[in-house]
């Protein structure tokens, strides 16, 4: 083992820390919820503590050769210490608020055993440079996660961790697949020799093969379609903080899987932009649309996080299509993951307050639980902004850089003759996926803060002093107060993460220098504002008219509507899990293991030297069966003599 060893520290010491809580947990579960609070604070202040030595295009690097018979690579540089911090930071905010989450819960000592290792093999993720260390730690995060999402143990939670580690599994095989083949290709699975082998090859059939299923392996992590069926149900099912996981920085895991693949082995692959720009659309289109019909808040966070997972994509495809002139759309598919992370971080601890005290999520029991209580307010009002790309909210910015990324890549299909309808078509349907973005953070606001409970609106206004704990309130306002500072001052905070971070996805192309974007001027902010007023058009005439219903005594109630002959889950994948797949291996084992086949062998035309060898093989039989049967004629005789 050689390089930093510092890097192996930032894996471990998470793994380290869960069995040292679990241990102080048998004895004294204060401290050990004390002691999970200091694993992650170190974590994170170990992380920016390495940020000085990366500055200036810095890296460092921890390599263990011959590892599992490859290599553990592990590297520190400007992206890679981006969501390494954000990590940290998220998973230090959602274990401050478990303690207040969890204090009334059992088994609490099983939860920080398996989130805690989570951390770590995360960490690990986004510090490989190697892609069979990012399969590595991609199946430790699929297994420890799935503890966390059937922590409840009650039927809904067993079934939504069930679902989960089934698409995890079949993402798994796909990426198994994947790195065969290219390992196949080149002998190597090293990002930076990847990069060089593939551009020098003249047939890319097998890495058109490889990338096909490395790219569905990770989407289905990132829960891209048409691996996105346990996004709803996982969410759902699982306790608020795991669901916060899951969407800030689980799902990313999948994207930077993603991102490594396109950006080493498809970079100016225009074909592979345009698929990943389909595919990005769809995914963009199916989570709004599915968002717009939930009727719980966590299913539809999960959806809304599909929809921006599509967004990303869209941004990734742009850049590979657009080639060495690919800045705006890396910027804008980087900033947005960051962006969206610390936005759903926010958005699923207002979730999690909200449970806390009703224990619920859907929309008909939570309404008006939000009037009186303004920190609340504040908050959700800072995350439902920003995801709906609103002007001087983080969203705002990166949505914007990827909207201009679609209009680049229009204008160079123009000059080349390329499908210049096609990112026109496209451009029009993310200004429309930003306007249901609207119109679903519209639903849950006036659900939330504006209207009001038909029964219980005296018994939510009671706990409008005593709603929520000091620790979570820390962690509300830390969380609420980055948004709209990161939306305010674009050039000053989020173009220099930017910068920092561009290199995973434009490494060997040369600098390319981008005009500035004037983000506040009118012509820049026309798109956003097409999408507020589709936003506003598509909740009062959809929303409002389709999707609710009057009720006896004139109260209103939000209907679910979403056809289920199209749950993708009940109709194609559980079938596929439960019955299809064993049916099929057992009818060929059943096959493999009767005469029929070697009755048909028999029949076939086959060689002299395998007869000749067969033959060998059944007199050898017969032999051992004859002596077998003398022996034993043998020792029956002298036992009756």
């Amino acid at each position: 083992m050689t390089g930093d060893y510092r890097l192996l520290i930032l894996v471990l010491w998470p793994f380290a820390g869960a069995w040292i809580g679990y241990l102080i947990g048998k004895k004294d579960s204060t401290y050990r919820d004390y002691f999970a609070d200091f694993v992650v604070i170190a974590e994170f202040v170990y992380v920016l503590w390495l940020f000085p030595e990366l500055r200036g295009g810095g890296t460092t690097n921890f390599l263990a050769e011959g590892f599992c018979g490859l290599n553990l690579h592990l590297r520190l540089d400007g992206f890679r210490e981006i969501y390494g911090s954000i990590t940290a930071y998220i998973w230090m905010m959602t274990t401050l608020i478990s303690r207040e989450y969890f204090a009334h819960y059992q088994n609490r000592n099983r939860y920080y055993l398996f989130v805690l290792p989570t951390l770590g093999a995360t960490m690990g993720l986004f510090l490989s440079a190697d892609l069979f260390t990012v399969y590595l730690f991609c199946q430790i995060i699929s297994f420890t996660s799935f503890v966390g999402i059937a922590h409840d143990e009650r039927d809904t939670a067993l079934k939504a961790a069930s679902t989960y580690l089934a698409a995890e599994i079949i993402g798994g095989s796909f990426i198994f697949s994947g790195l065969s083949r290219l390992y196949q290709l080149f002998g190597t699975l090293e990002i930076d020799e990847l990069r060089a082998a593939v551009s020098g090859l003249d047939d890319r059939t097998g890495v058109y093969v490889a990338g096909v299923l490395l790219l569905f392996g990770f989407g289905a992590k990132a829960g891209m379609f048409p691996m996105h069926f346990w996004m709803g149900r996982a969410h759902a099912g699982s306790p608020a903080p795991i669901s916060t996981l899951l969407s800030s920085i689980i799902t990313k895991t999948g994207l930077f899987g993603v991102i490594l693949v396109c950006a080493n082995i498809f970079i100016e692959d225009k074909a592979w932009g345009i698929f990943l720009l389909v595919l990005g659309t769809f995914t963009m289109l199916l989570g709004a649309v599915r968002a717009i019909f939930g009727v719980h808040v966590k299913r539809i966070l999960a959806f809304s996080s599909l929809s921006q997972i599509g967004f990303i994509l869209m941004g990734i495809g742009s850049s590979m299509y657009l080639g060495a002139q690919n800045q705006t759309a890396v910027h804008g598919a980087l900033l947005h993951m960051v962006n969206h992370s610390l936005l759903k971080l926010l958005l699923y601890l207002c979730a999690a307050v909200i449970y806390m005290r009703t224990h619920t999520l859907h929309l008909d029991d939570i309404r008006g639980y939000g009037r009186g209580k303004p920190l609340l307010h504040a908050a959700f009002l800072c995350g439902a902004l920003g995801l709906g790309c609103v002007p001087f909210f983080n969203g705002y910015v990166s949505k914007t850089l990827l909207h201009e990324g679609i209009v680049e890549c229009m204008h160079l299909a123009a000059e080349i003759g390329g499908p210049y309808v096609l990112f026109l078509v496209a451009e029009m349907l993310f200004l429309l996926g930003g306007g249901m973005t609207i119109a679903y953070m519209m639903k849950l606001y006036f659900c939330i803060f504006i209207q009001k409970h038909p029964t219980d609106q005296e018994k939510f206004d009671n706990l409008n002093k005593h709603y929520i704990g000091k620790a979570t309130t820390a962690a509300l306002i830390g969380a609420s107060a980055v948004i709209p500072v990161l939306g305010m001052f674009p050039h000053l905070f989020l173009e220099r993460v930017a910068l920092w971070g561009q290199g995973i996805l434009n490494s060997g192309l040369e600098p390319y220098v981008i005009h500035p974007v004037h983000y506040f001027q009118a012509s820049i902010m026309k798109g956003s504002l097409l999408s507020i007023g589709a936003g506003v058009v598509i909740y009062f005439s959809v929303i409002r008219k389709a999707l609710m219903k009057q009720v006896n005594g004139g109260a209103w109630e939000y209907v679910y509507r979403w056809p289920k002959k199209l749950d993708l889950e009940d109709l194609i994948y559980r079938p596929l899990i439960e019955r299809w797949v064993p049916d099929m291996c057992g009818a060929v084992c059943s096959v493999l293991n009767t005469p029929i086949l070697y009755r048909a062998i028999q029949k076939m035309d086959l060689t002299t030297d395998w007869r000749e060898k067969k033959k060998e093989n059944d007199k050898k039989r017969a032999e051992d069966r004859r002596k077998m049967l003398e022996k034993r004629r043998l020792k029956d005789h002298n036992k009756y003599r």
